[in-house]
């Protein structure tokens, strides 16, 4: 009953088609998560454990190659190995190989390209932004979602281009890559050193921004992401129903099987890598591969005991589900600007080909926010093509 439930939330999870409907990267670290999962949770009950490992490994490495975040859960992985082939001592060795093996492969592709483009930037896993969205998330002006720093100019095309220039100014030379993301490393732990309080009352900020029923956005914008979660009139099941739930299930399920400690790991280490950077709508989706899990679970659980008429835990489970509700739903999360709002759906529309609907909400967006720069240079650029000099 709980796999049912978990299903019927994940098949009509609003997020889940959005991403998919937009085909970005977010759908397939949500597949590829949930196929390591699976493929690890099952690998001490097969006759050749080193192939669901393998598989797992695999399912991990295509997931880094879309955010590399999920490496911090590598290491629990490898707990539970150790844990799960404690009765198995001749399996762990040829599990661990095939494991990471699996993992590397992926990535090797990228390293290669990366070493010919930059042969002195050396072999590193992935890429070299970690730093500086380390940074991002991690300083005096960081409020727990995107806000950029003073010295980044609007929008994503400038964005390391700034960091890199802004730590060169500040060191008197230029830097590489991994002297860039080094840097901005250095600088969020001097942030935690000299301003403890403050990094601390941010991480707060995050954690309570991770179970917010809102979105928080960043290269899309709540109206267009509210119109793909619906079916007609219908609202699908979303963040604000399946992370509450999630929660209370996970709290729920504490203490009764130590079986299921992978999947709970994994939530625990989505829910720390938005703690250690900053929480938005598709930073904190792979963490519902863990929690609509936890969510069947509650859920079933509830059934379980309204019909065996165990009114006291069916009454504490209720509490903790609204506890975690109440708790979603507190005012975190401002509007969204309208100025963006509105520019992000004149870009829809110009992608379209919807030119004259495209300069109406570029319109909209400069009266909302009169300095909102990239609304002027593309209104511009659609008056051009459309000849009106």
């Amino acid at each position: 009953r709980a796999g049912l439930a978990a299903g019927v939330l994940a098949a009509f999870y609003g997020p889940a088609l959005f991403f998919e409907s937009r085909l970005l990267g977010e759908c397939w670290i949500f597949l590829a998560n949930a196929c390591a999962l699976w493929s690890l949770g099952r690998a001490e009950r097969v006759s050749r454990p080193w192939l669901a490992w393998g598989l797992g490994g695999l399912a991990l490495g295509v997931s880094a190659v879309f955010r590399p975040t999920i490496l911090a859960f590598v290491p629990l992985v490898g707990l539970w190995g150790l844990w799960t082939l404690r009765q198995n001592r001749p399996a762990l060795a040829p599990a661990a190989a095939a494991f990471l093996l699996g993992l590397w492969l992926p990535l090797l592709p990228f390293q290669v390209r990366n070493r010919l483009v930059v042969p002195n930037a050396g072999w590193g896993l992935t890429t070299s932004s970690g730093g500086v969205n380390l940074y991002l998330g991690n300083n005096p002006e960081a409020d727990g979602l995107n806000r950029a720093p003073s010295f980044v100019r609007y929008g994503p095309g400038h964005e390391y281009q700034d960091f890199a220039d802004e730590a060169g100014r500040r060191l008197g030379r230029p830097l590489s890559r991994a002297e860039v993301s080094s840097y901005w490393t250095s600088q969020v732990r001097r942030f935690f050193v000299e301003t403890p309080a403050r990094a601390v009352r941010l991480l707060g900020r995050k954690a309570a921004f991770f179970w917010n029923h809102k979105e928080p956005p960043d290269n899309f914008f709540l109206a267009i992401f509210r119109r793909f979660t619906r079916v007609g009139a219908f609202p699908l099941a979303s963040w604000g129903l399946v992370g509450p739930l999630g929660l209370a299930g996970f709290i729920w399920s504490l203490g009764r099987d130590r079986g299921h400690w992978l999947l709970h790991s994994y939530t625990l280490s989505a829910f720390a890598v938005c703690l250690a950077f900053y929480v938005l709508a598709r930073y904190r989706f792979p963490a519902a591969v863990g929690l609509i899990p936890f969510a069947g679970f509650a859920l079933a659980c509830l059934v379980d005991y309204l019909r065996a008429k165990a009114w006291g835990k069916a009454a504490a489970l209720g509490g903790l589900c609204a506890a975690a509700l109440a708790f979603s739903r507190l005012p975190l999360i401002g509007e969204e600007d309208p100025g963006s709002s509105h520019y992000s759906m004149a870009v829809v529309y110009a992608n379209r080909g919807w030119k004259d609907k495209a300069l109406d909400e570029y319109r909209a967006s400069v009266t909302a926010d009169p300095a909102f720069r990239a609304s002027w240079l593309n209104m511009g650029l659609l008056f051009a093509e459309l000849g009106r000099h």
